[in-house]
């Protein structure tokens, strides 16, 4: 294909996917040259496009795709012999099997025996579960907590009633998003959306424990769709298939009334990378918050909703939003108590501001009235006055609880933890909002867009950083007739010049559309990095002038640097693709030791740091130790020893069951450490011990400074 003959064009396709509009999808493709590849194009175009799939029956829409599909069909079909057109055949097959099971999941709902209650009462029987299984998850904690001076918070496991050991925050996740699927699933089949989108419910019933008890159907079957989506997601846009298994090969007997078992066993490498990256960013953010509490006055900062609070970092709401702050300055590489600029509105600090304010109103809450006060409601008055006495103006707080309303796009009840009723007041969902960690909420919230914005303000920080570490480093930009070649960051260092393409991209938090884009926006910062690697070569000269390097004969290294914590295993196309928190630590010191924290609880929080391994060959890094290290970058190799996947089984009613493969972590231990890195776990565990000891250096508050 020449350079001049016509493309299938994305935006023309995806517009006309969502009206099925067939008279502009052909206008289009009659000035093109229809083969089987562009066949192809428009199958995975029409895979991965969620307006062309319905979760929900809609006829008009339906019998419009019918008409749409035909005449595209049939157009086709003109062009291409019909072995070419198995890829959209295969594609209609997987979206009606998607289709498929969740009608199941609806009509299964629809029989349920909570479906004999009136839909409000469902709503608030599902928030009334979710409040319980909170305040049962607390008390759990409690007990596990109960006479223990220290903690290790990566295996941090609560005790159940029955005396079994789970992950509070895994069981929290699910709760979470089962009380959201719940809301969302009867909002939609009893019309609660508004034409702004924002979900209203009715008014508050009276919700017995038997109702409560009734919701737990609707509940699973939430659980179920939000799997189902996931899976069907992660197939549509990653690729794969999902097999329906031959009954003689059911990996177990099922009931009578099972009729279909289906199996989705596929984990791409950018899920793998995607799952890593927003772990290692969990990890950080709490790591990050022990240490500020070890050595600052963090513990004393907070001032409460009582009375004004300025904007920080004149004021702070709590100590997690003091975390907060720095912690979200750290990730995105400038200080964002200094950025006047607006995202969606509101400063980037004003974000933090809005859910700090909503988590400690609904942890007073919640303590003042458990277990009721974790869903307590707060009229709009009052809601805006707590806002405006917590910095934010008028206009400010209106538009806050506007983007933390719960509405049709929303995923889970974190980002939009305010539930607006048909009276005008609000549902403070406390079990989203009072453990959440603001930075990553309002990373989530606000999405990817405008961090790309923030890109330069990246590139000059770790531009001085690398000058700080005093290394020969560079932004030069040269205008040859051949383009433009702007480097964010030139890192000289021996005979090697490594070119760092930075980017400021939010990660998906676990959402398998966003971690889809993500790496298609990893992919496009790998082509650009090439390029500027074979500009480099090409106008030397003109960069050694600009630079004062001479540039001959050095090896050049292509590198996608990212703001947050995301890596890749070796070189991918011939780049290597790292992050900031991964590169600094590299610089900053020649071993390597892994955080374990031992201790919480004021006064008795410390880390043990667990020698894991020598990065540096001398007392400088050398071009080959940094090469070894964004080629088996440690963070991530230690993530990655950490995550396995297995398969698990969850029904889409009575007759479909479903295998899916899913990600799961191993516990930080002794011998977990031992066996990773090859450490004497005798050694590892006496570490252990010794942070646990009272430390006669620990800084009083009187002796802390400022965060």
């Amino acid at each position: 294909m020449s350079a001049n003959t016509p493309r299938l064009k994305q935006s023309i396709v995806t517009a006309a996917l969502s009206s099925f509009d067939w008279n502009a999808l052909e206008a289009h493709l009659s000035g093109l040259n229809i083969d089987e590849s562009t066949v192809k194009d428009i199958a995975e175009l029409i895979r991965r496009h969620s307006e062309f799939l319905f979760k929900r029956p809609d006829k008009n829409r339906a019998a419009k795709r019918e008409l749409f599909k035909a005449a595209l069909g049939s157009y086709l079909a003109g062009k291409v012999e019909a072995p070419g057109l198995a890829p959209l055949n295969e594609v209609y097959d997987l979206i009606s099997l998607i289709e498929a099971g969740y009608a199941e999941i609806l009509q299964t709902l629809e029989a349920a025996p909570s479906a004999t209650l009136p839909a409000n009462i469902q709503a608030y029987a599902a928030l009334r579960r979710a409040v319980v299984a909170y305040d049962e998850v607390m008390q759990a904690c409690d007990r596990a907590l109960a006479g223990q001076t220290s903690v290790n918070i990566q295996s941090f496991r609560a005790i159940s009633k029955d005396g079994q050991p789970f992950s509070p925050d895994s069981v929290l996740e699910r709760q979470n998003g089962a009380a959201c699927m719940t809301l969302m699933l009867l909002g939609h089949r009893n019309k609660w959306f508004g034409a702004d989108g924002y979900l209203i419910l009715p008014s508050n019933p009276t919700c017995s424990e038997e109702d409560a008890y009734k919701a737990g159907v609707t509940e699973l079957l939430a659980m179920r769709w939000k799997q189902w989506q996931d899976l069907e997601e992660r197939c549509r846009y990653f690729g794969g298939r999902i097999e329906t298994v031959d009954p003689v090969d059911w990996p177990i007997d099922y009931s009578d009334n099972v009729k279909t078992v289906l199996k989705f066993d596929e984990l791409s490498n950018d899920e793998i990378y995607d799952y890593c990256s927003n772990q290692r960013m969990n990890a950080r953010m709490a790591q990050t918050f022990g240490e500020m509490y070890r050595s600052t006055n963090l513990s004393t900062l907070g001032k409460g909703i009582s009375q004004p609070v300025s904007l920080a970092p004149a004021g702070y709401i709590s100590a997690q939003e003091a975390h907060s702050v720095i912690s979200l300055s750290e990730v995105l590489g400038y200080q964002i108590i200094d950025d006047q600029t607006e995202t969606h509105g509101l400063r980037l600090v004003e974000w933090l501001r809005g859910y700090a304010c909503l988590q400690a109103w609904a942890d007073e809450q919640y303590s003042a009235q458990k277990p009721d006060g974790a869903c307590s409601v707060i009229s709009r008055v009052e809601l805006v006055t707590l806002l405006t006495r917590g910095g934010l103006s008028n206009d400010k707080a209106s538009l806050f609880i506007n983007l933390a309303s719960l509405k049709t796009s929303s995923r889970d009840l974190m980002d939009q933890p305010l539930i607006r009723r048909a009276a005008g007041d609000f549902v403070v969902y406390g079990p989203g909002i009072i453990g959440a960690d603001f930075a990553r909420v309002t990373l989530s919230a606000i999405g990817s867009e405008p961090l790309e914005g923030k890109g330069e303000a990246f590139e000059k920080e770790m531009l001085r950083f690398f000058v700080d570490q005093r290394f020969a480093a560079q932004d030069p930009t040269v205008d040859p007739a051949g383009g433009t070649f702007q480097f964010d960051v030139m890192l000289l260092l021996e005979d090697h010049v490594f070119l760092f393409e930075c980017k400021n991209y939010s990660l998906s938090g676990h959402n398998p559309v966003q971690a889809y884009y993500f790496a298609k926006k990893m992919r496009s910062a790998g082509r650009q990095v090439r390029r500027l690697s074979g500009g480099l070569q090409t106008y030397r000269e003109l960069l050694e002038a600009k630079t004062g390097w001479d540039l001959s004969g050095k090896v050049v290294v292509p590198c996608v640097l990212n703001s947050l914590p995301y890596a890749q295993m070796g070189k991918t196309d011939g780049v290597y693709y790292t992050d900031s928190s991964s590169l600094r630590r590299f610089f900053n010191k020649r071993d390597f030791t892994l955080s374990v924290a031992t201790n919480v609880g004021p006064g008795s929080e410390e880390l043990a740091c667990v020698p894991v391994k020598t990065l540096w060959a001398g007392d400088r890094p050398t071009p080959q130790d940094l090469i070894a290290y964004l080629a088996k970058p440690l963070p991530l190799e230690i993530e990655l020893e950490r995550t396995d996947s297995r398969l698990e089984a969850f029904d889409l009613g009575q007759e479909t069951v479903v295998w899916g493969r899913v990600f799961m972590q191993a516990e930080v231990t002794p011998q977990w450490l031992s066996e990773t890195f090859d450490v004497d776990v005798s050694a590892v565990a006496d570490i252990l011990d010794r942070a646990k000891e009272p430390s006669p250096t620990r800084p009083t508050d009187a002796q802390k400074g400022e965060p």
